[in-house]
């Protein structure tokens, strides 16, 4: 598990996973990453147990409203509901809704990385491969409270 301070206050929480593939292919949730209040957090599955029970508890305790980039797949791998939409349009891409210089990912926003970067967790036991997923999962979490940020702010009249 990850912990983190971030200089904002969320109001709700961000919600960012990393699985094993589509929700068609029956893939699974390997990664929970959120964003509530000032406190990041990424829940790093290790074994094959049920991570997708462990990441529903977590949820349970965290305030609404959810917020999630691409909220219908969120909705279908976590099989919650999530309340607000981060993309601006179906199929957007993170890299063309926001740019952010100096962010470490090192899959270079591409989330499908983190699939190959499990099995080799899986097939090696080598802990560097869970780390790389969980930097990943903490970059797009950063983007993603930007973006909260940008598009769902309201005026404070």
């Amino acid at each position: 598990m990850r912990k983190k301070t971030i200089p904002a206050r969320i109001e709700g929480t961000i919600i960012d996973v990393e699985t094993t593939g589509l929700p068609r292919e029956g893939a699974e949730v390997i990664t929970l990453g959120t964003v509530s209040g000032n406190r990041l957090q990424v829940i790093q599955r290790t074994s094959e147990s049920d991570f997708l029970r462990t990441a529903k508890r977590t949820l349970l305790k965290m305030p609404r409203p959810f917020y999630a980039f691409n909220k219908p797949f969120e909705e279908a791998m976590l099989r919650i509901p999530i309340d607000g939409e981060l993309q601006a349009e179906p199929y957007e891409k993170k890299s063309r809704a926001i740019a952010v210089s100096k962010l470490h990912d090192p899959f270079n926003g591409n989330g499908f990385d983190a699939i190959g970067t499990w099995n080799k967790y899986r097939s090696t036991g080598d802990l560097r491969y869970l780390r790389l997923i969980m930097d990943h999962n903490e970059s797009d979490l950063l983007l993603e409270t930007c973006l909260l940020i940008v598009r769902h702010s309201k005026d404070g009249g």
